[in-house]
């Protein structure tokens, strides 16, 4: 290996030919010009002001108020009243059901019609071997507080009648 020399890594450093270079300067930071006045803006950019705020809008005449939501009227009868109940606690309340249905293992006494019924669920009390109420389902085509108190009314009432 006459012909090789030493490997890059192992040729000792040759001096530098090349200048030094002078240490970066600090530059002073530029100064930038104060801000234009009002009168400086381009025509197309108005001067800054605070938006003006709309006048007040005049209250509506007396007459034109609309009188307030009337509350609806209270139910006759709260039907978490039956809860527990018996079949002639149920009857001295609504009356003769319009429908009896005996799916196994309830019996559900219907009252009212499509657009107001209620639904009276009992179940074997195994306790004292009686139907007792043990849930019911309210049947309203308007959900609404004011109509769920008129339908119990009308259930109500539909007894009293």
């Amino acid at each position: 290996m006459a012909g090789c020399g030493p490997l890059p890594w192992e040729r000792p450093a040759r001096p530098s030919t090349a200048t030094a270079k002078a240490p970066p300067q600090k530059l002073a930071p530029a100064e930038v010009p104060p801000p234009k006045s009002p009168r400086e803006l381009p025509p197309e950019l108005p001067p800054e002001s605070p938006p003006e705020s709309p006048p007040p809008k005049p209250a509506p005449p007396a007459a034109e108020a609309e009188p307030p939501a009337a509350e609806p009227a209270p139910a006759a009868f709260d039907p978490e009243s039956l809860i527990g109940a018996d079949r002639a606690k149920v009857w001295s309340a609504l009356g003769t059901p319009s429908s009896v249905r005996e799916p196994s293992p309830s019996t559900v006494w219907v009252y009212g019609d499509s657009t107001c019924g209620l639904d009276v669920f009992f179940f074997l009390d195994v306790n004292n071997d009686e139907l007792r109420v043990l849930t019911y389902e309210l049947k309203l085509a308007d959900q609404s507080d004011g109509a769920r108190n008129a339908c119990l009314n009308k259930l109500a009432n539909k007894n009293s009648a």
